[in-house]
């Protein structure tokens, strides 16, 4: 009984793999662990190590586990990194297994300089062959120490418990070599030297064998530790994501008091249409009291549309009282905010898709009031905005957020199409750049999102709109079609 595991390096870690190939084709799972029940089910008899890059899809969805040499090749190797991506579309991120060379140099951040990019920051059991050792503390797993704690995570064992059953083999071998050699001395003293150095050498791999076993057994205390660690981290995390739940509702309520008063003042300024300083100083209050929700609200994902609404609504204010310079400053300081927000991957994508919604919602309102320009730099806002987020998202594994992905993809489309349109109304030269830059982003869409019906739907649709409104640009008018 056996089973297949991928193995992934780049070209210049070959010598690497080929030794873990080695270890792996002679080594045999001890008698008394084969047929238990593990972690991962039956423990096999052996383990069959195969390159990723020989595997067909077959072969990757019939194998239990990929195991990723890491290094500095590795990390800017495509081909490792397309392994990786394959099996991670299988939906087994979690039997991803890498395997730090040993002769790594030392670094402050082992996954961003040893990892490839589709595993680094993943949290993923990890084998250091590396052994260094830093004052009296000795580090890493070794290669004899993460060989077995490889095999270990590879048949879903216990390290510990491997260990054991292996000291108990290698004492085994050990008491049958000591015999054979003695009967060896018996019959010929002239073969005393070869039995002595022999067992010299013997003695030697098993001292290293201990020597693993114990650095194995270290590297399970210490992560049992860390779990602990991690444990009472998750519950101090728990506690501090109910007060700021608290906080955050707290928050929403003050915003919506805020919001009626400012409306109440505006609603008086507009009505008087005149302010005095009183007037002034109140004006400049909500202002400012905006612009400190606006620096909070992607952490406490207030309501975008609450601050641009709101905003848009004081510059307008300020216009018809006269003060073109203070509308200018909102203006400008709310474009200020924008363009923060199209940067901010650390923010919700739910909430920077609603502050684009919200923005294209200020385009509206300038269009109907005749701003032509103020539309058009709302859609661009918007456009970029929701590209950011079709693109830039880390991907996740929930249906939620790759929704959302799919969605921006398509609202990007939307958006660019849009501008090209208004371009078009305004006689204005219609920039087919983005909207080439539009169809790219719906083709990577199609094939990123192969089970979300609105792209595969929509996106073909969209990509033709594109493509016809690209080929009307690049026609050339002729002089009879400009006199009609």
């Amino acid at each position: 009984m056996s089973f297949a595991v991928l193995l992934s390096y780049a070209r210049q870690d070959a010598s690497v793999a080929a030794w873990l190939r080695s270890r792996m084709s002679v080594y045999r799972t001890p008698r008394s662990l084969v047929g238990t029940r593990a972690a991962l089910g039956p423990v096999p008899a052996r383990i069959e190590l195969m390159p990723a890059r020989d595997a067909d899809a077959h072969d990757l969805d019939e194998s239990r586990a990929l195991v990723v040499i890491c290094s500095a090749a590795a990390a800017a190797d495509a081909d490792v990194n397309r392994d990786i991506d394959s099996f991670i579309s299988r939906g087994r991120t979690r039997r991803i297994l890498p395997v730090i060379v040993p002769d790594a140099p030392e670094t402050q951040d082992v996954q961003r300089d040893y990892f490839p990019p589709a595993i680094s920051g993943r949290g993923l059991f990890t084998v250091d062959l590396r052994e260094r050792r830093v004052g009296d503390v000795l580090t890493g797993d070794g290669r004899e120490g993460g060989w077995l704690k490889l095999v270990a995570e590879l048949l879903g064992v216990d390290l510990a418990r491997l260990a054991e059953h292996e000291g108990r083999r290698n004492n085994t071998r050990s008491t049958v070599l000591t015999v054979a050699l003695a009967a060896c001395a018996f019959a010929a003293i002239g073969a005393g030297a070869y039995a002595l150095r022999t067992q010299q050498r013997a003695d030697a791999v098993e001292s290293q064998r201990q020597t693993a076993a114990s650095n194995a057994m270290r590297s399970l205390q210490l992560q049992r530790e860390a779990i602990s660690a991690a444990e009472q981290q998750a519950a101090a995390q728990a506690a501090a994501g109910r007060e700021f739940s608290r906080a955050k509702t707290t928050l929403l309520g003050a915003v919506r008091d805020l919001g009626s008063l400012s409306n109440a003042i505006l609603d008086d300024v507009s009505g008087r249409q005149t302010a005095d300083a009183g007037d002034a100083r109140k004006l400049v209050a909500i202002e400012r009291a905006y612009w400190d929700l606006a620096d909070i609200s992607p952490y406490f994902e207030i309501p975008p549309a609450t601050i641009t609404a709101m905003m848009e609504r004081i510059a307008a204010t300020y216009t018809q009282l006269g003060r073109t310079d203070e509308a200018r400053r909102v203006d400008a300081r709310l474009q200020q905010f924008t363009e923060r927000v199209v940067h901010n991957r650390s923010a919700n994508p739910a909430w920077r898709a609603a502050y684009a919604a919200a923005v294209i919602a200020l385009g509206d309102h300038r269009g109907a009031n005749s701003d032509d320009a103020g539309k058009a730099a709302a859609l661009e806002q918007a456009g970029h905005i929701y590209e950011d987020v079709c693109l830039a998202t880390p991907p996740e594994q929930t249906r939620a957020v790759n929704d959302l992905r799919a969605s921006a993809c398509l609202r990007f489309a939307n958006m660019t199409l849009a501008r090209a349109a208004q371009q078009k109304e305004a006689q204005q030269h219609v920039d087919t750049a983005p909207l080439q830059r539009a169809r790219i982003v719906l083709e990577a869409a199609i094939a990123a999102f192969p089970n979300n019906n609105s792209v595969q739907t929509r996106a073909p649709r969209l990509r033709d709109q594109i493509d016809r409104t690209v080929e009307a640009a690049n026609t050339p008018v002729t002089a009879s079609a400009a006199r009609d």
